[in-house]
């Protein structure tokens, strides 16, 4: 009888420490997942953005290439995806724009000394995840 009671309450005993630490593992799973997704999808994104200037403007020539996940604008909690392509090219500005506005909707074109930077922020997959914080 004594023994029963004893593995009843070493059981419990194991729950209560145990389920806890499940919880936070599985948080912590959760978390690396998304951040793993969250860069899979910048540099996709980067990609994506690098072969459409490449396709599209036909004597563009890339000087730079910069993408980073994470909280872009300083405030708040959430993940962005930002890519940053530098490119030269003979085409207007306004061509320029019209070519990468049918590609996506939120971007900032500069354009300095004959050299264009495309910035393009979207929202990260995960938006939630620990990078945003």
């Amino acid at each position: 009888m004594k023994k029963g009671i004893m593995r009843v309450i070493k059981g419990i005993g194991i729950a209560v420490v145990g389920i806890p630490l499940l919880l936070i593992a599985l948080f912590i799973v959760c978390e690396v997942f998304g951040a793993v997704v969250n860069h899979a999808a910048t540099g996709k994104q980067t990609k994506e953005i690098r072969n459409m200037i490449s396709e599209e403007i036909d004597d563009a020539q890339i000087i730079d290439v910069q993408s980073e996940t994470g909280n872009s604008s300083g405030t708040g909690n959430h993940v962005d995806c930002l890519t940053r392509i530098s490119f030269t090219s003979g085409k207007d500005e306004e061509t320029i724009a019209g070519i990468l506005d049918k590609g996506y909707e939120f971007f900032d074109l500069r354009s300095e000394n004959d050299i264009y930077t495309v910035t393009i922020i979207t929202g990260a997959p995960f938006r939630d995840n620990i990078e945003g914080h």
